[in-house]
């Protein structure tokens, strides 16, 4: 057996499972070298000892701690980046910052926002793609070759080295299991990180610079948006409005209406409160957007309106018109839909309901979208109005040119719009007679 020699300390411990487990810490304090490291054996303790005592053993001493120091501070390096600074750590800083409501009154809309932004970043993280910067200096076939060997999390990447690569290696590995839009979505939120973190981590300023995103060639990403073109049938309307009348909540009813006659989203119907109700509009202080809005009424929706005030004397229980969550709502609403075998029908759909009976009314398509509240009137031009002139097409209708008009006077946006429908919204929503 070994002698154990100066410097040396036989340290012995037991393990969770019971079991002793002996190593030996091996100290030197000489000018020319200082260690202090625990060693398995103690043959591996003594030859550094012994080692210690010649030039030749100091100086392989010092190389190999050397190498061993870079070697730690190495992977610390790296540790710490991966928690601090990597991309997935950042975007995480950043949704916190930009995204995230935090304050006092949150609804239950915040809250599932939140939830929604957070979720958003765990999944764009996760996605693995090829490590490109493994490959920057091989020629292309390598690369192509094998790329897909050589995979890394998104979330692990350094913001600051990423580039266009990255972004297209994102795109195409993300088209493997979602649709175009999902992808255009994500690539969204991971510019305006780019554009945006500086705001609020001013050392951070040349990412805006070195934007990845908007240097990507987005080809594989065109024709990303189709605007979903579901109708409600007479006979779906008549069937979903029975089995919602013979449904013990009410509630369900109403807002159902309510959403067919106004357009307004469901979480503006389920988060209002009783004083947001008049005869001619309901005035909205919690959107999706976060700025409140008027909601101007015609005249069927008014009707609604009168009676729900009508109801809501006769209650004091909170300020709010209806005592539903979002979740709770969506549940009920669902399932009777189920019930009633309407495929391919979602609660949002009501909402392009009301935009497409409203042109079908031949009302102006500015004041269409005024009343729904679609500031973007290109964006409305390619949505609700295509799916409406289309349609036209197809059943060999005249469509208007007031639109083209418009475009070719460079009316198109709200701004320019808006002194043609003012008039024309405040005879339509006029408070109805008494009578």
């Amino acid at each position: 057996m070994s002698l154990i020699q100066k410097g040396i300390q036989e340290i012995t411990y037991k393990q969770k499972d019971g079991t002793l487990i002996t190593k030996y810490r091996v100290r030197i304090n000489k000018k020319d070298i200082k260690l202090n490291k625990l060693v398995d054996t103690l043959d591996i303790a003594n030859e550094i000892i012994n080692n210690s005592k010649t030039i030749i053993g100091k100086n392989a001493l010092n190389t190999f701690l050397t190498q061993e120091d870079n070697d730690l501070y190495n992977e610390y390096e790296d540790k710490s980046f991966k928690e601090n600074n990597s991309l997935s750590a950042l975007l995480e800083a950043f949704n916190e910052k930009h995204f995230i409501r935090t304050h006092k009154d949150l609804n239950e809309l915040d809250r599932m926002s939140n939830r929604k932004y957070r979720l958003l970043v765990k999944n764009i993280s996760k996605v693995k793609i090829t490590n490109n910067i493994l490959f920057e200096n091989s020629p292309v076939s390598v690369a192509n070759a094998f790329g897909e060997d050589f995979l890394i999390e998104f979330g692990d990447l350094d913001p600051l080295k990423m580039t266009s690569s990255d972004i297209a290696s994102y795109i195409s590995k993300r088209l493997e299991t979602v649709k175009k839009s999902t992808v255009k979505r994500e690539l969204n939120y991971i510019s305006s990180f780019f554009s945006n973190f500086s705001n609020y981590y001013s050392k951070y300023e040349i990412l805006a610079e070195i934007n990845p995103v908007k240097k990507v060639n987005k080809k594989d990403l065109k024709n990303f948006f189709i605007k979903r073109d579901r109708r409600l049938s007479k006979k779906e309307e008549e069937l979903i409005l029975d089995a919602l009348n013979k449904n013990e909540n009410k509630n369900l009813l109403i807002i159902t209406l309510l959403a067919l006659t106004t357009g307004m989203r469901k979480s503006e119907i389920l988060l209002m409160k009783k004083n947001d109700l008049k005869d001619n509009y309901i005035q909205l202080n919690k959107t999706k957007n976060g700025l409140p809005r008027k909601v101007k009424l015609l005249p069927q929706a008014q009707i609604i309106v009168k009676k729900i005030l009508i109801d809501i004397e006769h209650k004091k229980s909170n300020d709010m018109v209806f005592n539903l969550s979002i979740e709770g709502f969506n549940s009920s609403w669902n399932r009777i839909i189920k019930e009633l075998n309407i495929e391919d029908f979602k609660f949002h759909d009501l909402r392009s309901e009301f935009i497409s009976r409203a042109l079908e009314e031949h009302l102006n398509p500015i004041a269409v979208s005024e009343l729904a509240n679609i500031n973007d009137i290109a964006y409305f031009e390619k949505t609700h109005l295509f799916n409406y002139e289309e349609n036209n097409r197809v059943n060999n209708d005249l469509v208007s040119t007031e639109r083209d008009i418009q475009r070719q006077a460079g009316h198109l946006n709200k701004g320019m719009t808006k002194h043609y429908s003012r008039n024309l919204i405040d005879n339509l929503t006029k408070k109805i007679s008494e009578n």
